[in-house]
């Protein structure tokens, strides 16, 4: 499956260039809908693996956005059926899972398309297609009007765009940010970029272009739970900091991970001296505020939100920071913090869907404490670190004034870019200011 994609993207590409060489410079605005086809005969479906969090989730379909914009197609998401999610019970109802009850996808992208052949095909039948040995993702099927669609079926981590990213042309490029939301001069410099500038840029076109709505429902929680377990009226939300304390069982599961955990605690004195090992099998909180260190003492209160799969021990280390004056920590006889650990809200009901309902909601409200932050610190190998990553990237104005963004890396130059000493090698996208506690990246303090 994965050699014949890498062969269709190329396919695609090619055909691409032919069309698209005649109007690479035109003076278009976007995104935009394709006016002369019928925009829902070929079309990309979005189909949710209910086995992934809902982290992992949005990751793909931002990423799936990716794809639907590059290849000039609509996409539509397919929810799975609730019961396929959770055990249902008196109030499931009240508690939406599926995607689509999250997410309202732009009409953009969607291009108002209905889910194609709903008469023929079922959520399974979409995810047993995907999941088989079938050498294309795409199938052509019928629709109840007696006509047909080229359905592209996308879900999971084969979502992935870096091979389509590496394979365009400029005159590609070009249309693909158009269509994304860029004006022309935002488009011409993401014609000229590679690898993973390409992937900040048009991910931050997305992000700009409103990819991810919330529904009202889930935006009205969100909002309730941020007030009741968050802000609690203080001060977080004027001006606050954030931290991802990633410690799940799956941190370790990443084989990258795993490693910068080792060789972290490897150097520090988390040993047994009887036994040589360490005691933790994690990086600890202090480790995350180490930068709090190099800044300039203050007496006023630091407001600092930390997300984190582990609140239990994470509160017991903030204990064991400094003295407790008042509601604050003073950390280092330097800063005084007030530390707000995330909750899961208890709702009233024993059904696993209030359950996962709950979670989902507190997961969300973190996410967006956590990408309005002054300042986040978080590592990248977690899905909630990816996404806030991405959200928290913004377009750079001075980017755009070379046509050779030169010889630093995408990492160095996002660093220099928060330091304000680019030069003359700006960044195409400026990251707000963002620490690597620990993997990929954690030397510069940016990834």
């Amino acid at each position: 499956v994965i050699v014949w994609y890498e062969k269709y993207m190329r396919k695609v590409v090619g055909e691409f260039e032919e069309f698209m060489l005649g109007s690479y410079m035109n003076e278009i605005t976007a995104p935009r809908m394709a006016t002369d086809i019928d925009p829902c005969d070929d079309i990309v479906l979005f189909v949710p693996d209910v086995n992934l969090s809902i982290e992992r989730q949005l990751n793909n379909y931002i990423t799936a956005a990716m794809l639907a914009t590059f290849m000039n197609k609509a996409m539509v998401v397919l929810d799975a059926p609730q019961e396929l999610m959770c055990l249902g019970g008196e109030y499931e109802k009240d508690y939406p899972l599926a995607f689509s009850s999250i997410v309202k996808s732009p009409t953009w992208l969607t291009r108002m398309c209905p889910i194609p052949c709903q008469a023929t095909h079922k959520y399974s039948d979409w995810v047993d297609f995907r999941q088989s040995d079938t050498e294309s993702p795409v199938t052509l099927c019928a629709n109840d009007d007696a006509s047909s669609s080229h359905v592209f079926v996308v879900g999971g981590d084969e979502t992935h765009v870096k091979d389509v990213m590496e394979g365009s042309s400029p005159p590609v490029a070009y249309e693909w940010a158009v269509r994304a939301g860029a004006d022309p001069k935002e488009a011409d410099v993401f014609s000229k970029l590679k690898g993973r500038d390409m992937y900040d840029y048009i991910g931050a076109l997305l992000v700009r272009s409103d990819v991810l709505r919330l529904q009202p429902q889930i935006k009205d929680d969100t909002n309730r739970h941020i007030k009741q377990f968050i802000y609690r009226k203080r001060h977080i939300k004027v001006s606050h900091d954030a931290i991802h304390v990633h410690r799940g069982g799956d941190v370790r599961a990443v084989t990258k991970a795993k490693g910068y955990i080792d060789k972290y605690l490897e150097g520090h004195k988390y040993n047994n001296e009887e036994t040589q090992t360490s005691t933790l099998d994690y990086i600890p909180l202090l480790h995350y505020i180490r930068y709090y260190h190099d800044m300039k003492c203050s007496e006023n209160i630091r407001e600092i939100f930390i997300a984190t799969d582990d609140p239990t021990d994470v509160e017991k280390e903030i204990t064991e920071l400094g003295p407790k004056r008042g509601h604050a920590i003073d950390f280092n006889n330097c800063h005084k913090i007030h530390f707000t650990v995330s909750k899961v809200e208890k709702i009233f009901g024993e059904s696993d869907c209030v359950a996962q309902y709950a979670k989902t909601i507190g997961s969300i409200s973190d996410f967006i404490v956590a990408r309005t932050a002054d300042t986040f610190v978080g590592e990248f190998n977690s899905d909630w670190g990816k996404l806030i990553r991405l959200f928290r990237l913004v377009l750079n104005e001075e980017g755009g004034i070379l046509s050779n963004m030169g010889k630093l890396g995408p990492a160095h130059r996002l660093v220099l870019s928060q330091r304000e000493s680019a030069g003359a090698d700006p960044s195409p996208v400026v990251l707000k200011d963002t620490k690597v506690a620990w993997g990929p990246g954690w030397q510069l303090g940016v990834i």
